[in-house]
């Protein structure tokens, strides 16, 4: 797209800001508000949700206390997977190294959220502590079959359900999931 600017009576024909005319006139359309406004609205719309998205998730990250980031990060490890399959538990469980707490022991019981961690990450939005889901989730529920310690745990084909599903928050982020309420009817 090609756009003219008017500047001391001047066009000065532009394709991207990277390309300007760099003479007087295009100094000192630089020092012009609505020059610069109409330049970085051009640029967004050519790079635009590219650079915003890569902008908003360095934003996001640095946003996260850093007292947090370990178990936020164990939390979507633990619990958070849109693709989860019932028949995937053993396998994921292994593959994340999931165990008991900070032992090598296999955990009886470990559900996957089947969602983003975004979705995940709102229902944190209303306050710390235990909160509850606004709406259900679809959710695998994996029990352990056999074995004692990793790598030997053995998982029976998971169990999906819809639950609203409760979640420990800390600063707005979910570190800690506390089952949830299955949706009847």
């Amino acid at each position: 797209m090609k756009r003219y600017i008017k500047c001391e009576e001047r066009l000065v024909l532009y394709h991207t800001f990277l390309h300007q005319r760099k003479d007087a006139c295009f100094r000192l359309c630089l020092l012009n508000t609505s020059f610069l406004r109409g330049v970085i609205m051009d640029m967004l719309r050519r790079v635009g949700l590219v650079s915003l998205l890569v902008l908003s998730t360095v934003l996001f990250a640095e946003a996260q206390p850093a007292n947090v980031m370990p178990r936020y990060k164990n939390f979507l490890n633990q619990h958070v997977y849109g693709d989860m399959a019932e028949s995937w538990c053993t396998s994921e469980i292994r593959s994340r190294e999931i165990t008991d707490g900070n032992s090598n022991n296999c955990k009886k019981v470990n559900t996957f959220i089947r969602a983003t961690k975004e979705q995940v990450k709102a229902v944190c939005s209303v306050a710390t502590g235990d909160n509850i889901s606004g709406q259900p989730f679809s959710v695998v529920t994996c029990k352990l079959k056999s074995g004692e310690r990793r790598p030997n745990c053995e998982y029976k084909k998971g169990e999906k359900s819809n639950r609203y599903i409760r979640i420990a928050c800390d600063q707005g982020w979910p570190v800690h999931y506390n089952e949830g309420y299955i949706v009847v009817g």
